[in-house]
């Protein structure tokens, strides 16, 4: 994963632990993994190292599994590649309580993006596959999140 997609990442994970944030009525992360249903619990959006990144979560307990999308701020609306490191990138994660993360990040696949025109909100759709060493193949998703947080 790209270094500053990965920097973002780590701080809007450790924002999502945080009580204060609150999802605004809207926001939306829905996915399917394999074809199974990802229905995120929680929505945020940051804006963080040049990048935005919204996180969609689902809690189970003390785990939790996150799919994240991160693209350079720059990067203007349309379809875009996925890549390992390129300007948009993509990832699923699953933390479970006392155990390392699994991380299993997008290989290869298409993103359309929006939110060019309006810095605080974040939107779009994706399909990827994800790398060989992942149990999990495929995740497709749409995501909206009208308010980015900025992290410092």
């Amino acid at each position: 994963m790209k270094h500053l997609h990965a920097k973002c990442l780590k701080a809007a994970l450790e924002a999502t632990r945080c009580q204060g944030l609150r999802q605004v009525t809207g926001d939306h992360f829905t996915a399917t993994i394999d074809g199974a249903a990802f229905n995120a619990d929680d929505v945020q959006g940051f804006i963080s190292f040049g990048v935005k990144i919204v996180v969609g979560v689902i809690n189970e307990g003390n785990n939790r599994r996150y799919i994240s999308v991160a693209a350079d701020e720059d990067l203007g609306d349309g379809e875009h590649d996925v890549s390992l490191d390129g300007k948009v990138t993509i990832g699923y994660m699953i933390e479970n309580a006392g155990e390392p993360n699994l991380e299993y990040p997008a290989e290869s696949g298409r993103a359309h993006i929006c939110g060019e025109g309006n810095q605080q909100e974040f939107s779009g759709s994706f399909n990827v596959k994800l790398i060989e060493e992942s149990p999990y193949k495929e995740i497709e998703a749409t995501f909206k999140v009208a308010n980015l947080h900025r992290l410092a």
